[in-house]
This record gives structure tokens, C-alpha cells and sequence, in this order.
């Protein structure tokens, strides 16, 4: 395998490089930027087997590639030192331990669900995840607006358009990254826009009648349009699997998240959790396949020609118009679905609560939060 090792440390191996995301997979809190900032300390600075321009360039891939960020920059530093199999066996080591622990989750979920004190739990964790999603949708927008204050407004009426119409979630992304593409790279793109447009498919139309088909379809189409965060990926699920498809009921999708977010490694794996509870071991499979597969190929397809659109004005302002719609799409999915989980004194409470606290005690980690608020759940019920 051929190796990057004038960019790398001596004490570099690629068998360490597997064996630390291993390790970030299976003890790797605090949600896709914690885990980012992770890489950059310990694969730059504490074990130096990166240069950081070289890192940088990796998290800049990432950023224009759809999908959870810090996935595709464990498949970006994967492919960097070994190509394709180099990022195939990162992404492997980097998902697979929090898989387990969901997939483990989810059998459990299946049989012990209707337990009073499992659905107590849940009934506190669920307005807890509200304040978590809607914390992460702020620091998403705030990281994306920096100083182009005019995108807020973006932002707000994407919540708008959540709240009030039931505008199909890729429509929203799709005007969106298109409005804020003419704003800052006009002429341009219009001509863009003339490519973009027409190559906007409905997932409905390739579904087959066969459900795991159709869930592979669907979370593959999912990991395609969602960019930056693996919150990102929350409204456009929620659409599909509680208002489209009713595959889950309101409160299955938030047990789901809520899973997700008491896990290590990428949140967006909650989709195993929400495959299984579909079609059992096989639905986790194909909705996490699907997920996944876009980013993956993303990146193993437009890293080695990367330095020619690092710079591209055009394609940075329309990634931008599409992940300050998520940012908002988020907002606006989770007020909605805390009507379902914000339901009575206890409910705001722990709302509020975990929201402040999110805020002034920024080094509690979030799952103790959730353990917190499930201890509550499990007391009040």
C-alpha cells in the first residue's frame, strides 16, 4: 500500500492509523465537530503523522462532500495514506464499533420497549434531544454565516418554510443553494442552475416495491442531499420515514436520535437503529449502506483532483446555500417535534434546563445530559 511518508511521522504505520479510529469509533463523544477537533489534535499535533495543510485540505473535501463531515474526513485521511483501501478500511474501523453498540441498542429497544421504566426513560430523553438538535442547528448556521449576516435571513425563513408549508425538504435545499449561488456568483450561475435543476430526482421514482430496496434508495438519496453535520441529516429522515413512509411513529424517530446521541463515533448512525426497527438486521444494513455511500464515493472520487476545485467560488457559495437551508430545516423539524416530546411541566423542564445548561456548562458532555434526563424520565414516570 502505498504510503504519503514524506507527509508523515517516522513513527507512522498505516496499522496505527486503523487502529486510532478504532479507538475515536468506540470512545468518540460529542457530536461531528468534537470528533473533527479530535483528529486535528491528536493525527497533527500529539502523534504528528500530518502535515496541517494536508489535514486542512482533507477537511475542506469534506465540507463540499454531502454527508456527516467527520466521516468523510476519516475516509479522506484513509485514502490520503492508502488509497482506496486505505479509505475503505477507515471508514470501516471509524463506523463499525458505533454500529455495533446501536444495532445492540435497537435488538434491545425491539423487546424490551414497552418496559415502564424503558419508556419513562425515553419520555425524559425526547425533550432533552430537542434542546441538543436545536443547539447543534445554532452552532451549524452561526459556523456558516460567520460574517455574511444576510444569511441568517436565509436561515429564518427555511424554519419558516418547515413550520408552515409542506414544501418537499429538497426543494427548500435546492432554491436555497441555487439563491445564495446567484447571489455571490452571478453570472455564473446560471448556468449552474440550468445543470442542477434538472438533475434533482424523486427518490419515489426509483423505489422498487421491495422494502429494503426502497430503504437503501431512501437513505442513499438522504446521504446525497444533506451536507456538513450528521444532524443535518434529521429533518429530510424525519419527512421520509415518519410523514412519508410511516414507517416509524414521532416518538420511535426520537428514541432514535436519542440513541444516536448516547453513542460514540458519527451520530448519523442512528439510521442502523432506524433500519432495524423497519426491517429488522437487514433494514440496518441497507438504511446505513445507503447513508453512507454517497459520502464515501464523494470523496474517493474527487480527492485526487481536488486541487483544481479547492478554490472554486461557485461551488463553495452553493454548498453554503444548501447547509444554511439544513441549519434551518433543522430548527424548524425540531419545533415541530417537540410538540410531541415538550408535553407537561416535567417535559419543559428538562427542556429548559438541558437548553441552559447546554449553553453555561459547555464542558458537560451532552450524553450525560441525556443519562440525566432519562434518570429524571425514569423518577417523574
Amino acid at each position: 500500500m502505498a504510503l504519503h511518508t514524506s507527509s508523515s511521522h517516522p513513527s507512522f504505520t498505516f496499522e496505527k492509523l486503523i487502529k486510532y479510529f478504532l479507538k475515536l469509533g468506540s470512545i468518540g463523544f460529542g457530536g461531528p465537530l468534537a470528533l473533527v477537533g479530535y483528529m486535528r489534535t491528536d493525527l497533527t499535533e500529539k502523534y504528528a503523522w500530518m502535515k496541517r495543510e494536508d489535514f486542512l485540505n482533507g477537511l475542506a473535501l469534506s465540507s463540499l462532500c454531502p454527508g456527516p463531515i467527520a466521516t468523510q474526513l476519516a475516509i479522506y485521511i484513509g485514502w490520503f495514506y492508502g488509497r482506496i483501501l486505505g479509505a475503505t478500511l477507515a471508514f470501516f474501523a471509524f463506523t463499525l464499533p458505533a454500529f455495533s453498540m446501536i444495532l445492540t441498542l435497537a435488538i434491545a429497544y425491539t423487546h424490551y420497549g414497552d418496559v415502564a421504566w424503558v419508556h419513562a426513560a425515553f419520555y425524559g430523553v425526547s425533550a432533552c434531544v430537542i434542546s441538543i438538535v436545536i443547539r447543534h442547528a445554532y452552532k451549524l448556521s452561526k459556523m456558516i454565516v460567520a460574517k455574511e449576516y444576510w444569511l441568517w435571513g436565509v436561515f429564518i425563513l427555511n424554519i419558516i418554510l418547515s413550520l408552515a408549508t409542506s414544501l418537499p425538504m429538497y426543494w427548500a435545499l435546492l432554491l436555497s443553494g441555487v439563491f445564495v449561488l446567484s447571489i455571490k456568483s452571478f453570472p455564473r450561475s446560471l448556468f449552474l442552475s440550468s445543470i442542477i435543476l434538472p438533475t434533482w430526482l424523486n427518490i419515489e421514482s426509483l423505489s422498487q416495491n421491495h422494502l429494503l430496496g426502497k430503504v437503501f434508495l431512501y437513505f442513499a438519496w438522504a446521504g446525497t442531499v444533506v451536507f456538513g453535520s450528521g444532524y443535518a441529516i434529521i429533518p429530510f429522515i424525519h419527512e421520509g420515514v415518519v410523514q412519508n413512509y410511516h414507517w416509524l411513529t414521532e416518538q420511535q424517530f426520537l428514541d432514535a436520535i436519542g440513541v444516536g446521541m448516547i453513542t460514540p463515533g458519527p451520530m448519523v448512525l442512528s439510521v442502523a437503529f432506524i433500519g432495524y426497527l423497519i426491517a429488522g438486521f437487514k433494514g440496518a444494513l441497507a438504511a446505513t449502506a445507503g447513508v453512507f455511500l454517497p459520502c464515501y464515493l464523494c470523496v474517493i472520487l474527487l480527492a485526487p483532483h481536488f486541487h483544481r476545485i479547492a478554490h472554486h467560488k461557485a461551488i463553495h457559495a452553493f454548498v453554503q446555500g444548501l447547509t444554511i437551508s439544513v441549519a434551518g430545516t433543522i430548527t424548524g423539524t425540531t419545533l415541530l417535534l417537540g410538540k410531541k416530546a415538550i408535553v407537561d411541566f416535567p417535559t419543559i423542564g428538562i427542556f429548559v434546563v438541558t437548553f441552559c445548561g447546554l449553553f453555561a456548562l459547555k464542558k458537560v458532555p451532552e450524553p450525560l445530559w441525556i443519562f440525566l434526563a432519562a434518570g429524571i424520565g425514569i423518577l417523574v414516570k
